[in-house]
């Protein structure tokens, strides 16, 4: 019997309608200190729901696939995205993860250094997580020019940020559209019915977008430059690992993709180290690090003995 059966759809509907009530009550009220605190635990619901998500990308959510992917497509909504874009983003991240498309934490011989400052800044800050609701509204309208040269080419911005490599293979265009369609459909419905103002809308969002942003690479920042043990397993307080759903071990995660996330803390190699999430996220602040080459293709920070966080 697999427990995740049960409480997946349970922490599911829950986390569904704290999101909903937080940006009610952000929408309905003019105490900027209300506004804030509901902003701040819309943030945490959020990283739930995108974490629930994630398990339904590794078929993780519930053993009954329609099931599972029912649990996706009730999540992806509140990122925003479509969860079947999400789907081949996320297991080609587990194939390219710390690839030269995604090592943003050090400078590469190729590399636009103005460019990679400002994508490496853009996660710190939150920014980064406006690329996903831009991508949904751009594929939409907009699918066919992706597969331009002028767009696809070998010398433009698009490959340098690594997106070249993100939306090689994409395929079930006309499902990702009607994905897309379902989640406007989801916050057009929440400002009618619900009311969501402007600036309860914007203080949700734009809190949950740095949350999210920071841990999204804070989990990678300055590991081995290796596909499967390039994370770390971070250590955050108890009740915000169980809210991210172990989301912070990610290590554990990406050496065994397929465990659910209640059993992740079994599969922690305690031999290994397990940075606090502040020591790495504020590390980042110093920007990218100076690498020299060697011959197995890897890369070695300087200043960071034995790839650990100094």
């Amino acid at each position: 019997m697999r427990i995740g059966n049960y409480i997946n759809p349970i922490i599911t509907i829950i986390a569904l309608s704290l999101a909903i009530f937080l940006l009610m009550v952000a929408s309905h009220t003019d105490n900027w200190w209300i506004i804030l605190a509901a902003a701040w635990g819309f943030a945490f619901i959020g990283n739930t729901l995108f974490a629930m998500m994630h398990e339904a990308v590794h078929d993780q959510a519930h053993s009954h696939t329609p099931t599972n992917d029912f649990i996706g497509l009730l999540c992806a909504p509140f990122f925003p995205t479509s969860f079947s874009a999400q789907k081949h983003f996320h297991l080609g991240h587990h194939e390219r993860n710390r690839s030269a498309v995604e090592s943003w934490d050090c400078f590469l011989p190729d590399d636009n250094r103005l460019m990679k400052r400002i994508q490496w800044y853009s996660i710190a800050i939150g920014w980064y997580w406006t690329a996903a609701p831009a991508f949904c509204l751009f594929f939409l309208f907009c699918a066919p020019i992706l597969n331009l040269r002028l767009v696809r080419g070998s010398a433009t911005v698009i490959q340098r940020l690594g997106a070249d490599a993100m939306l090689s293979g994409l395929q079930h265009h006309g499902r990702i559209r009607l994905e897309i369609i379902w989640a406007l459909a989801v916050h057009t419905a929440l400002w009618y019915f619900c009311e969501v103002t402007i600036v309860g809308y914007a203080c949700c969002y734009a809190f949950f977008a740095w949350m999210w942003s920071s841990l999204q690479y804070a989990d990678h920042a300055f590991t081995p430059r290796d596909t499967i043990h390039g994370a770390w397993n971070l250590r955050v307080l108890p009740w915000t690992r169980w809210l991210f759903l172990q989301y912070h071990h990610h290590l554990a995660h990406h050496q065994h993709p397929h465990l659910p996330w209640y059993q992740l803390p079994q599969a922690i190699d305690t031999q290994r180290t397990h940075p606090w999430f502040w020591h790495v996220y504020l590390k980042m602040w110093l920007g990218p690090y100076e690498v020299e080459a060697v011959d197995t293709g890897s890369i070695i920070p300087h200043d960071v003995a034995n790839k650990q966080v100094s």
